[in-house]
């Protein structure tokens, strides 16, 4: 008994070629944003960008503040100890030197007290959940 081959739905050319047929866009299932989504400052950020957001945020209005402030605020705990919420920049770039750990832009880069600090980009939404409970902040996401 012969088998029968599968007819796929694809169409063959002049030349015996397999095409797939051409969808239309407007039939196109839309895709769904990677990851979580967070509203902000009138902004959608994702899970890195509003932990950096919050860290700005909180700078902004404690632009004298210690080292130990930001770090009571954002302790290393809520993210993990190797990588902690915020390092100084020094030892972000030393960190980051395998492999970006921290969002090191001239922009991103945050003043408090007049040291300059990175924020980490190591943050998945659990993550990024826990540092918004603890901050108390107001974000929808």
């Amino acid at each position: 008994m012969e088998k029968k081959k599968k007819i796929s739905k694809a169409s063959k050319t002049s030349k015996g070629k397999n095409v797939k047929p051409q969808k239309d866009e407007k039939t196109q299932p839309q895709k769904p944003p990677k990851g979580k989504q967070y509203q902000f400052g009138g902004k959608t950020l994702g899970a890195g960008r509003i932990v950096l957001a919050l860290v700005h945020h909180w700078a902004a209005s404690h632009r004298n503040a210690t080292k130990a402030e930001l770090l009571a605020a954002f302790p290393d705990e809520l993210v993990g100890k190797k990588y902690g919420v915020v390092r100084e920049l020094k030892e972000a770039e030393e960190i980051s030197k395998q492999r970006k750990r921290y969002f090191l832009g001239e922009d991103e880069l945050v003043t408090v007290g007049g040291r300059k600090y990175a924020v980490t980009n190591q943050i998945t939404a659990t993550i990024a959940d826990r540092i918004i409970a603890a901050v108390g902040a107001k974000v929808k996401g």
